[in-house]
């Protein structure tokens, strides 16, 4: 009975390791998964895991990947987004957030632009101006954003709201990484390296865009 015992243990172990091992869309590789709900390779000053409201991509049918890392936050005396401790339930302060956006095959202007573009790479995200929650819809609005390359400084500006919905399976990006959470709205272009431009970039609502994986 005990060598019974062992084995049905030793199988049991085996099943589970396998299970958690291997992913059912990616033949059998493991995926990395997002660590700890945060964006590789980008850090919040002040942030941590007890103020994180979500952890988000957005995904166009065009090449955008937008991930951002959203905290609650409150402002000091200087007006500066300082973190505070958010544990559960709904949130309707400020927002500050940190991330990166990726750029397959490059953003052209539309009305009211002088001929800006933005070139395909990888974009590391600043907050410009914190956004509000509401309280009720969990939604973000009044956010603006800087994404940098280094020679590129494009200003990007929530339009309205944007909101977010659970995704199984994950969404993954072109860092590799899975993300369980999606970005629904739309993200306006401000401005290229100060030069006006009308653009605007629409996240989710368009079918199986979240699937599309395409990197610069």
């Amino acid at each position: 009975m005990k060598n019974i015992k062992i084995t049905i243990t030793f199988i049991m172990t085996a099943l589970l390791i396998a299970a958690c091992s291997k992913d059912k869309k990616s033949s059998g590789v493991a995926r990395t998964g997002t660590p700890n709900g945060t964006v590789p390779g980008a850090s919040c000053n002040g942030c941590s895991n007890s103020n994180r409201l979500y952890t988000a991509m957005g995904r166009t049918g065009s090449g955008v990947d937008l991930i951002m890392e959203f905290f609650a936050s409150s402002v000091d005396t200087h007006g500066n987004p300082v973190a505070v401790d958010y544990t559960q339930g709904g949130y309707s302060g400020s927002v500050d957030g940190i991330g990166k956006m990726t750029v397959a095959t490059g953003i052209s202007c539309g009305y009211n632009s002088s001929g800006a573009y933005v070139p395909p790479g990888v974009y590391s995200i600043r907050v410009e101006n914190p956004g509000q929650m509401d309280p009720y819809t969990q939604g973000i609005g009044g956010m603006s954003v800087i994404a940098s390359n280094g020679a590129y400084n494009v200003r990007l500006a929530i339009d309205n709201y944007i909101y977010f919905l659970d995704r199984a399976p994950q969404m993954r990006s072109c860092d590799g990484q899975d993300y369980g959470v999606e970005m629904i709205g739309i993200w306006r272009v401000l401005s290229v390296n100060k030069s006006n431009c009308g653009n605007t970039i629409a996240f989710g609502g368009m079918g199986t865009q979240q699937n599309q994986l395409m990197c610069p």
